[in-house]
Protein backbone atom coordinates (compact mmCIF):
# COMPACT_ATOMS: atom_id res chain seq x y z
CA UNK A 1 0.00 0.00 0.00
CA UNK A 2 1.47 3.18 -0.95
CA UNK A 3 2.04 5.76 1.73
CA UNK A 4 -0.69 8.47 3.20
CA UNK A 5 -0.51 12.25 1.94
CA UNK A 6 1.83 13.73 4.82
CA UNK A 7 -1.70 15.79 5.93
CA UNK A 8 -3.50 12.59 6.25
CA UNK A 9 -0.71 11.39 7.66
CA UNK A 10 -0.51 13.83 10.50
CA UNK A 11 -4.17 13.63 11.11
CA UNK A 12 -3.80 10.15 11.89
CA UNK A 13 -1.29 10.48 14.10
CA UNK A 14 -3.21 13.58 16.47
CA UNK A 15 -6.07 11.27 16.48
CA UNK A 16 -3.45 8.20 17.66
CA UNK A 17 -1.92 10.24 20.01
CA UNK A 18 -5.45 12.08 21.06
CA UNK A 19 -6.74 8.37 21.88
CA UNK A 20 -3.63 7.78 24.26
CA UNK A 21 -4.56 10.66 25.91
CA UNK A 22 -7.75 10.26 26.45
CA UNK A 23 -7.43 6.81 28.08
CA UNK A 24 -5.25 8.43 30.48
CA UNK A 25 -7.47 10.59 31.34
CA UNK A 26 -10.24 7.81 31.75
CA UNK A 27 -12.09 9.05 28.57
CA UNK A 28 -12.62 5.43 27.50
CA UNK A 29 -15.75 7.01 24.96
CA UNK A 30 -13.83 9.24 23.06
CA UNK A 31 -10.62 7.36 22.83
CA UNK A 32 -12.79 4.52 20.72
CA UNK A 33 -13.68 7.53 18.96
CA UNK A 34 -10.85 8.61 17.93
CA UNK A 35 -8.98 5.40 16.92
CA UNK A 36 -12.24 4.57 14.98
CA UNK A 37 -11.82 7.95 12.81
CA UNK A 38 -8.09 6.59 12.69
CA UNK A 39 -8.63 3.40 11.02
CA UNK A 40 -11.12 4.34 8.51
CA UNK A 41 -8.58 7.25 8.11
CA UNK A 42 -5.73 5.42 7.03
CA UNK A 43 -7.68 3.11 4.81
CA UNK A 44 -8.10 6.41 2.76
CA UNK A 45 -11.90 6.60 4.14
CA UNK A 46 -12.79 10.01 3.37
CA UNK A 47 -15.66 8.54 6.76
CA UNK A 48 -12.59 8.64 8.75
CA UNK A 49 -12.20 12.50 9.16
CA UNK A 50 -16.08 12.84 8.85
CA UNK A 51 -16.25 10.56 12.28
CA UNK A 52 -13.77 12.91 14.01
CA UNK A 53 -15.28 16.06 13.12
CA UNK A 54 -18.80 14.96 14.57
CA UNK A 55 -17.51 14.41 17.35
CA UNK A 56 -17.28 18.14 17.73
CA UNK A 57 -21.24 18.74 17.38
CA UNK A 58 -24.16 19.10 19.68
CA UNK A 59 -24.05 18.75 23.71
CA UNK A 60 -21.93 16.37 25.18
CA UNK A 61 -19.65 16.98 21.98
CA UNK A 62 -15.67 16.05 22.30
CA UNK A 63 -15.55 19.97 22.16
CA UNK A 64 -17.74 20.18 24.96
CA UNK A 65 -14.99 17.83 26.90
CA UNK A 66 -13.25 19.26 30.10
CA UNK A 67 -9.79 18.13 30.04
CA UNK A 68 -6.98 18.63 32.41
CA UNK A 69 -3.90 17.68 29.67
CA UNK A 70 -2.90 21.06 27.88
CA UNK A 71 -1.79 18.79 25.06
CA UNK A 72 -4.87 17.04 24.59
CA UNK A 73 -6.42 20.61 24.67
CA UNK A 74 -4.26 21.62 21.57
CA UNK A 75 -4.51 18.85 19.90
CA UNK A 76 -8.32 19.11 19.81
CA UNK A 77 -8.36 22.45 18.13
CA UNK A 78 -5.50 20.85 15.83
CA UNK A 79 -8.11 17.86 14.61
CA UNK A 80 -10.29 19.92 13.88
CA UNK A 81 -8.82 22.68 11.93
CA UNK A 82 -6.94 19.73 9.98
CA UNK A 83 -10.19 17.81 9.16
CA UNK A 84 -11.79 20.64 7.86
CA UNK A 85 -8.78 21.49 5.70
CA UNK A 86 -8.68 17.82 4.03
CA UNK A 87 -12.37 18.06 4.30
CA UNK A 88 -12.49 21.17 2.10
CA UNK A 89 -9.67 19.89 -0.06
CA UNK A 90 -11.57 16.60 -0.98
CA UNK A 91 -14.60 18.53 -1.72
CA UNK A 92 -12.28 21.13 -4.16
CA UNK A 93 -10.32 17.91 -5.46
CA UNK A 94 -14.02 16.40 -6.42
CA UNK A 95 -15.79 19.37 -7.77
CA UNK A 96 -12.60 20.18 -10.05
CA UNK A 97 -12.77 16.26 -11.35
CA UNK A 98 -16.25 17.20 -12.36
CA UNK A 99 -15.44 20.20 -14.02
CA UNK A 100 -12.82 17.79 -16.08
CA UNK A 101 -15.94 15.59 -17.51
Amino acid sequence: MTELHPKVQQFVEMLDEASRRLRLEGEVFWAEWMEEAARRTRKRDLGGVQKALQGYGGMGSFNDLILGDKRLQKLRSEIWKLGRELEREEYEAEMQERQQQ
